[in-house]
């Protein structure tokens, strides 16, 4: 069986843009079963009782990618999306069910770096919500979110900074600002 070589797997992730879908502009807040770790930026707070808290607001939008990785690849005159769909829709919003869930793992994402055990706490996090949101397909993006986080993980901490602040936020263009959905 031949073994996969991660790192040519984070070269093609590095050839292609990385792109922003979503805008939060409100806090979300969920009450996880994961106690005894603590972060704490200026988007996102992992209390040691297990409750996570993202900020955001119309001033201070966090920008995400939905559910992870989704990339837009420019072949000579094709431009499409490859990533991981954003799932069912709620009845009530019409906005995916994942949203939420995945916004707060990519905060946590962001602020841990290189550090495997609180990666794994982040995706015990996003399986919790995924179930608490009524995900039906909760179990297999967990899986493959453990398959894939490591390798998107490593990317992504070595391209942008390891707290994420309102002063180091990714600074989108405009041409970028007009394709994100803000809600």
């Amino acid at each position: 069986m031949k073994k996969i070589n991660f790192g040519s797997l984070a070269n093609i992730f590095a050839r292609a843009q990385i792109f922003y879908t979503y805008g939060l502009t409100h806090n979300v807040t969920f009450q996880s079963g994961v106690i005894g770790y603590e972060i704490k930026t200026d988007y996102v707070h992992l209390e040691k009782s297990g409750k996570v808290t993202l900020f955001a607001s119309p001033e201070y939008p966090f920008y995400f990618d939905g559910n992870s990785p989704k990339f837009m690849v420019n072949l000579w005159v094709f431009n499409f999306v490859i990533g991981t769909p954003d799932g069912q829709k709620n009845p009530d919003t019409g906005k995916p069910l994942t949203l939420e869930c995945s916004a707060i793992h990519d905060a946590l994402y962001q602020a841990i770096g290189h550090d495997e055990v609180l990666r794994k706490v982040a995706d015990r996090i996003y399986r919790e919500h995924l179930h608490s949101v009524g995900f039906a397909r909760a179990t297999e993006f967990y899986y493959g979110l453990r398959w894939l986080g490591g390798v998107y993980q490593h990317y992504a901490v070595n391209t942008r900074p390891k707290f994420i602040t309102h002063n180091n936020a990714p600074q989108l263009t405009e041409y970028q600002l007009q394709q994100v959905e803000v809600w």
